[in-house]
């Protein structure tokens, strides 16, 4: 297939006997299948609700996305100037009415027609298309294009799905043969290497060109498309992968997709009997793809296992450059993977900043990624907006000025080892080609990485809780003070620790989504003003720890005192939610957690403003674990009582209470008192401003 021409779409340009036309309308949508979970239905539509573009052209699909062409295929046998795909197989697949009997033809008409294949050198390794391990798990592809039919969702390389129910005779008598460009020479191996995503390292990431708009499809997803769809997600949540790729094969039509985190980008669908040409190009751009061609990191290299499987923990990340602590470029960095890729924040998310964090070690020789040493890393990368400071940039800023006011508080903020970061453009994406939707914020990818520090889930006691909860607070004060940035997403994920004779420290992670404070100052004085743009107004953070205020739109900029609520509502999350037997959270506040945004305001403002204190502590805490059930009254009941009168504001401009409960509010309730500020709020406590 020397170009898009040479692909033929009539019979005339094929060797094969000519066979009736099949119907070229769209098939009609299936119903959501009923084997899929409700909820991961409603989450996925609304996930990508205005995310989808729909009908991109196969070719473009094939060339933007695997970055492969007609040129490309080669027959290995020498001087046979076809593919040949059996006609045994593909009436096999034509009569079979299930799932089950139609991916085992499939597999078949796939396998023997990569075999024909010329294979580049640096391919995915042990590449080829299995069958379901589990043919009873209808939840994970019919066939996988992986390493093998084990390989977990962390290295599966693309996705297959088939849907058929209907029998069809294609009643084809002859093979279907692909003409293609005769290999010269009789040597094996591909004409070139698989193509390869290289990321440029320079300091402008806008350097490239602008990502076009779209404008966004509002069609939900249907039927045909909700499990493309889930794999999709599936795939991003799993292993440090930009996008995942796969086909929907619905009886003889395939559709191609690709899911990054800006959206999905659904293909044209076309019928492989009709255009065997087109199923003969995707079987070599998959079955060719270099691994960051599949959408994994461009920096992973997946490792192999002694049973000659692809592993993700056997896998290292290899930077070519990046820059230090102090903000130099040097390289290349190593790291070996020693841990699961996890999401940060919301695991299912797959959209927007995606925070994956994975656990890595730093080998002693560069050369041999297996000899590491024994302090472990988190590598972090986000896709953040541009818009935001970056987190490397922060980190840096802080480990400056903190010295020079507060040495002991830099001790309780991650420290930083190295960074690096790219745009949509110079990630390679295939989304600079097809676009973002209108609306979307443009984002950067960015990865750093910081000592790796324990969660705050595995605290044993609430001596230890109170220790770690001081230490952070304390630390995020001076962050403020001394080096000019508010934090903005105080939440469990964002507090860490690491343990020193037995001791806990407490450690402030997490700055993705900080402000400098001259930028929060700024937009103060303008929001006073009422002259506030729309587009610098906005609500960041984690649910469950965002103000009411900011929750509520009551507060159009985020202030210092917002992150103080931030930590009263982690401090009566954790209370609640965390179980120390266990060292994990077995009760978590549903209304704070899985409602959106006006849910949670009111379950907050419930908390807030009971009738009284005894009634809102009962509340909330009446299944809190024993261990917390003093630093419950030493703490959490008087900062009740002080973000509860400072923020009564919120029911009398929204009348979130009814109006006789008003009235009966004390006098000194209904005056507006000053937002709440670092000594109040330690004054409360009865604890020190500083460390002792």
């Amino acid at each position: 297939m020397a170009s898009t021409s040479a692909i033929p779409h009539d019979h005339n340009d094929l060797s094969r006997p000519a066979s009736p036309a099949l119907p070229r309308n769209p098939l009609p949508s299936n119903p959501i299948p009923d084997f899929l979970d409700a909820e991961d239905v409603r989450a996925t539509q609304y996930l990508y609700r205005n995310h989808i573009i729909r009908d991109a052209p196969v070719l473009e699909v094939v060339n933007r996305v695997w970055q492969f062409d007609p040129s490309m295929i080669k027959n290995r046998a020498h001087n046979i100037p076809h593919i040949t795909i059996p006609h045994l197989y593909l009436n096999e697949y034509g009569t079979a009415t299930s799932a089950l009997a139609a991916s085992k033809a499939l597999r078949r008409i796939l396998s023997s027609t990569r075999r024909q294949l010329v294979m580049a050198k640096g391919r995915l390794p042990y590449g080829a298309f299995y069958q379901r391990a589990d043919p009873e798990d209808l939840c994970a592809p019919s066939i996988s294009f992986s390493s093998s039919s084990k390989d977990t969702w962390d290295t599966l390389g693309a996705f297959v799905h088939v849907q058929k129910e209907v029998e069809q005779d294609y009643n084809l008598v002859d093979d279907i043969r692909v003409a293609v460009e005769p290999r010269e020479g009789a040597q094996d191996g591909a004409a070139e290497p698989p193509r390869s995503i290289r990321i440029p390292f320079t300091d402008d990431v806008n350097d490239g060109p602008a990502m076009p708009r779209v404008s966004p499809d509002p069609r939900p997803l249907n039927g045909d498309e909700i499990v493309p769809a889930l794999f999709v997600r599936t795939m991003l949540c799993h292993g440090l992968r930009l996008y995942a790729t796969g086909l929907a094969i619905q009886e003889s039509r395939i559709t191609l997709y690709y899911g990054d985190r800006f959206g999905i980008v659904k293909s044209q669908p076309f019928d492989f009997i009709e255009e065997p040409e087109l199923l003969v190009l995707v079987i070599g751009a998959l079955s060719n793809a270099h691994t960051s061609i599949l959408g994994f990191h461009p920096y992973l290299r997946l490792g192999i296992t002694p049973k000659l499987r692809v592993s993700f923990l056997e896998s290292y990340i290899k930077m070519p450059r990046a820059y230090d602590d102090e903000g130099d470029a040097r390289g290349p960095w190593v790291f070996k993977i020693i841990g699961d890729a996890v999401a940060q924040y919301n695991p299912g998310v797959v959209l927007g900043r995606a925070a994956t964090i994975v656990q890595v070690r730093v080998p002693r020789n560069p050369a041999d990624p297996e000899d590491t040493g024994d302090k472990k890393f988190y590598l972090k990368t986000v896709w953040n907006s541009e818009k935001y400071m970056p987190e490397d940039d922060a980190l840096r800023m802080i480990h400056v000025e903190l010295p020079k006011h507060n040495v002991h508080a830099a001790k309780h903020v991650a420290s930083l080892y190295c960074s690096m970061k790219a745009s949509v453009s110079q990630m390679g994406l295939a989304r600079n080609f097809f676009g973002d939707v209108e609306g979307n914020v443009p984002r950067i990818c960015r990865s750093i990485v910081t000592d790796a520090y324990l969660p705050m889930f595995t605290l044993r006691n609430a001596g230890e809780l109170k220790v770690v909860f001081l230490d952070v607070l304390r630390a995020h004060r001076c962050v403020w003070e001394y080096a000019g940035i508010l934090h903005r997403n105080i939440s469990t994920n964002n507090v860490a620790y690491f343990m020193d004779n037995d001791t806990p420290h407490g450690i402030l992670t997490g700055f993705d989504l900080c402000r400098r404070r001259e930028d929060v100052e700024y937009d103060c004085a303008l929001a006073q003003d009422g002259l506030l743009p729309e587009s610098r107004i906005e609500c960041v953070g984690t649910l469950p720890f965002i103000s009411i205020e900011l929750l509520s739109e009551v507060a159009i900029v985020h202030k210092y005192h917002h992150d103080l609520e931030s930590f009263f509502y982690l401090l009566c999350f954790y209370c609640v939610a965390h179980n120390p037997a266990i060292l994990d959270y077995d009760r978590p506040i549903q209304s704070w957690s899985q409602a959106d945004k006006a849910h949670c305001v009111y379950a907050k403002t419930d908390f807030l403003y009971a009738r009284s204190q005894d009634e809102a502590m009962e509340t909330l805490f009446r299944d809190a674990h024993e261990e917390y059930r003093e630093l419950i009254e030493a703490w959490v009941r008087p900062l009740l009582s002080l973000f509860r009168r400072t923020a009564h504001k919120l029911r009398w401009a929204y009348g979130l209470r009814p109006e006789e409960e008003l009235e009966e509010e004390e006098e000194e309730e209904q005056v507006e008192l000053p937002d709440p500020d670092f000594s109040a709020f330690m004054e409360a406590i009865g604890e020190n401003e500083n460390w002792v």
